[in-house]
């Protein structure tokens, strides 16, 4: 009994302690500002639950912030808590939960346009510029050009009362916004647009691509096909002044083909070429067939091309986004090596490298060919042919041929042939052969006294070949053949046939009759296969019968993009019984011709007595009826012609007299081809 007296004892004292612990009383004074829950102190506590529309948050303080993004009608109780126990929660206070939204930060000048962060909750924007507000949901505002002011800039709360409006932001001085660049435009495959002052450097942006332009014209012909919008932005030179805005225009980007590789050399056992403007690769043929792809200028040769005879190798450019380029011109990789004249006079086909000019010492026996003939940039000089033989040239037939990088210099001098003879500098007939960047500077001289012969300053008769780049610089005059400043005669072909970026640079001369035409370029086309592009003629062409300052007749074949720069003078001749006389073509058929954006930058005048005259100042006599869609966008310069010479029985439609709204259509219709800004309207690759 006496030991439990104690343990009694000790419980009467617990109890007695508790019963006079003082107990929790419920919060009071809960109340709401700004966004601060807070409450007084209740006396014992070491925790509080706050609850906000039914969400309980434990604290330990009796102040709380109310959770980010709640706003509006909230209600609040409360109540406090120890390990122990806990109080009820308070009354409900019934407040109002705002968001004061925070000045807008980082404002810039980006050209004409103020930007801002934006600001979370806001509903819209003020700007005040110059003490005037102009509202905006953007976080950006066009500033009018030529303002120079301060600008500040509030975020907008709700009209409820429950999000408020920001006060204005930090000031920015406004420095005056350059020009917006205008008249963007595509010219001769760039894009181009008008100066802006003060600008340093432009940019310009395609989709969501932006590129660089230090000039006035940015180079992305291959790089788009198609319409695209295209804007342009002026960039500042100094501190002064602020960049554009953007210009704007919807540009249509052709669809080109590319230019075939150049310079194609071989050694130690590799084949090298230039880069070609918008290549993404490049396909390697062997003997004509598709062998290998590259991404590089540069191509190993396999050991078992090495161990194969007659081997070349030709390269073609290629695209995903445009046509890829033409074969370019071969290189073979077994040649024999030529540096004297007695090594020239003993070729007779096969492959042929030049490693030295030569000058020979005694005339000229024309050489028959098959093979490749390389000059590698060497010149063959004072070629003297005198005979009288049926093929007149350096070569007498080029047949299943590749002739590239030669200069050739001489002359063809034969009072009268009597052989039916075919003459041109390079040579008299060509055949199913490829020909390019060779210079022919001669003079032919050629009469023919036994039926109608064939001349042209780089070959008499051609058919299934191509030629690019080839120039023929001298005189020519000819009589009883047909004559070209070119080509004699272009034969009718079995494969397509092209003549791209050739040039003639003289006067040609041809006396005969109808059958003789003359042209400064061709004196006769008949090839229906054929393609001429880019080509020009610069000297005076006379003669009578069909005389033309390109072509004198044109009976199949297209031409594009080609002039002629000089003078057309037809006759006299006491006994021409015709004179058809154009600035251009002398006669054209109806079938299968077609000429577009060509010119005829030529007087045409004619003192022949022959009542049987036809003189246009573009062509001399072409078809009526339903032919009229021969002509496309072609020009002429001598305006007191009538542009053809048989206005009551032919049509001129698409010839128009040159000005500069034609010069536009032709730039627009063929960008990268003519050069309209020099002294001399010429072709950009010239």
């Amino acid at each position: 009994m006496k030991r439990l007296i104690p343990i009694l004892l000790g419980c009467m004292f617990a109890l007695g302690l508790l019963g006079c612990r003082q107990k929790l009383s419920v919060p009071t004074g809960l109340m709401l500002s700004e966004r601060t829950v807070s409450w007084n102190a209740v006396e014992g506590a070491t925790d509080y639950i706050l609850k906000v529309n039914d969400i309980e948050y434990p604290v330990m303080v009796p102040t709380m912030d109310l959770p980010e993004g709640m706003y509006g009608p909230v209600a609040l109780s409360v109540k406090a808590m120890t390990s122990l126990e806990e109080t009820e929660y308070s009354p409900v206070t019934n407040a109002i939960a705002v968001i004061r939204l925070s000045s807008p930060q980082n404002l810039i000048q980006d050209g004409s346009f103020v930007r801002w962060d934006a600001v979370e909750h806001a509903t819209g924007y003020v700007v005040k510029l110059d003490g005037i507000e102009y509202p905006t949901v953007e976080t950006s505002y066009e500033i009018p050009a030529g303002t120079s002011a301060d600008v500040q800039v509030l975020a907008v709360g709700r009209s409820d009362g429950y999000i408020v409006s920001s006060s204005y932001s930090a000031v920015l001085g406004l420095r005056v916004s350059l020009a917006v660049p205008g008249n963007i435009r595509l010219v001769s495959g760039l894009i181009v647009w008008d100066a802006v002052e003060h600008a340093v450097s432009y940019v310009v942006r395609i989709g969501t691509h932006d590129y660089g332009a230090p000039g006035l014209s940015i180079d992305l012909r291959y790089d788009y096909v198609g319409t695209y919008t295209v804007e342009v932005m002026a960039i500042a030179d100094d501190a002064e002044y602020a960049d554009s805005g953007f210009g704007s225009a919807t540009l249509e980007f052709p669809l080109l083909t590319l230019d075939a590789p150049e310079n194609l050399n071989y050694g130690s056992q590799y084949v090298t070429f230039e880069a070609v403007a918008g290549a993404m690769g490049y396909d390697i043929l062997v003997n004509g067939a598709f062998y290998a792809s590259v991404t590089t200028t540069s191509y190993l040769v396999p050991l078992t091309l090495l161990e194969t005879p007659n081997v070349y190798i030709e390269v073609v450019a290629t695209s995903t986004i445009h046509l890829d380029s033409a074969p370019s011109r071969p290189v073979y990789l077994f040649a024999t090596v030529v540096s004297t004249e007695a090594e020239l006079r003993a070729v007779t086909g096969g492959t042929i490298t030049l490693a030295a000019d030569i000058a020979l010492t005694s005339p000229w026996t024309p050489l028959d060919f098959t093979g490749s003939f390389d000059g590698a940039g060497y010149t063959i000089s004072n070629i003297v042919i005198d005979q009288d033989a049926a093929h007149l040239g350096f070569f007498g037939i080029l047949e299943d041929a590749v002739v590239f990088d030669l200069t050739l210099a001489g002359s063809i001098t034969v009072d009268s042939a009597t052989s039916n003879v075919r003459a041109g500098g390079l040579a008299a007939v060509v055949i199913n052969s490829m020909v390019s960047n060779i210079r022919i500077q001669f003079t032919l001289e050629v009469h023919s006294s036994n039926g109608i012969g064939v001349a042209g300053g780089v070959f008499g008769t051609v058919e299934d070949s191509f030629f690019l780049e080839v120039i023929f610089q001298g005189s020519i005059e000819t009589s009883w053949m047909t004559t070209g400043g070119f080509a004699g005669l272009y034969a009718a072909s079995v494969d397509p046939s092209q003549t791209v970026r050739c040039s003639v640079i003289g006067n040609v001369t041809g006396s005969g009759g109808e059958a003789t035409p003359t042209g400064g370029f061709a004196g006769m086309i008949l090839d229906n296969m054929l393609e001429i592009y880019e080509c020009s003629v610069w000297g005076t062409i006379s003669g009578y019968g069909y005389l033309g300052g390109f072509v004198g007749y044109l009976g199949y074949g297209t031409i594009v993009d080609s002039y002629v720069h000089g003078e057309i003078e037809a006759g006299p001749m006491e006994n021409a019984s015709l004179v058809v006389a154009g600035g251009f073509a002398g006669r054209v058929e109806g079938y299968n011709v077609s000429i577009i954006r060509c010119l005829a930058i030529a007087s045409v005048t004619s003192n022949n007595a022959s009542p049987d005259v036809s003189v246009g100042g573009f062509a001399g006599v072409t078809p009526g009826g339903t032919y009229a869609t021969i002509y496309q966008n072609c020009g002429y310069s001598d305006t007191s012609l009538d542009r053809i010479g048989n206005p009551t029985t032919g049509r001129g439609d698409g010839i128009t007299e040159m000005d500069a709204a034609l010069l536009t259509a032709i730039a627009d219709a063929a960008p990268g081809i003519w050069d309209f800004d020099g002294a001399e309207i010429r072709l950009i690759w010239e």
